[in-house]
């Protein structure tokens, strides 16, 4: 079984917050950007391939009550990079993983922000 280094956000939407809904997608999105400068930065560039591949995948509308993104690389060793390949293998050279680390305070701060609007 192949791992996945790409990460998915789903946000299901309570009816009452459909106020900031379009707040709440400006959020998701400069977030994911972030993510996406940062990983771009940090991947490890042998031909830039992988780098290349990182993206952003937006699905559903949030007016539709869910919203959905994938950031990622889609080359078939971007795990191998990411994770390494044990102990006889590469090394790892996380790329994903610490740019996500460094975005998830300032999205929960914006969503919880956001979210304080409707008290």
């Amino acid at each position: 079984m192949a791992l996945d280094t790409r990460i998915d956000i789903d946000i299901k939407i309570h009816p009452s917050w459909h106020q900031i809904a379009d707040e709440l997608v400006t959020v998701l999105r400069l977030s994911t950007r972030n993510v996406e400068k940062v990983s771009k930065r940090l991947c490890p560039v042998d031909t830039g391939t992988t780098r290349g591949s990182i993206f952003i995948h937006q699905e559903g509308s949030i007016h539709k009550g869910e919203v959905s993104y994938r950031i990622g690389p889609t080359t078939e060793y971007a795990p191998a990079l990411e994770l390494g390949r044990g102990p006889s293998g590469s090394f790892a050279q996380p790329f994903m993983t610490p740019a996500i680390k460094d975005e998830k305070p300032r999205l929960l701060k914006a969503i919880t922000d956001a979210l304080k609007k409707l008290q």
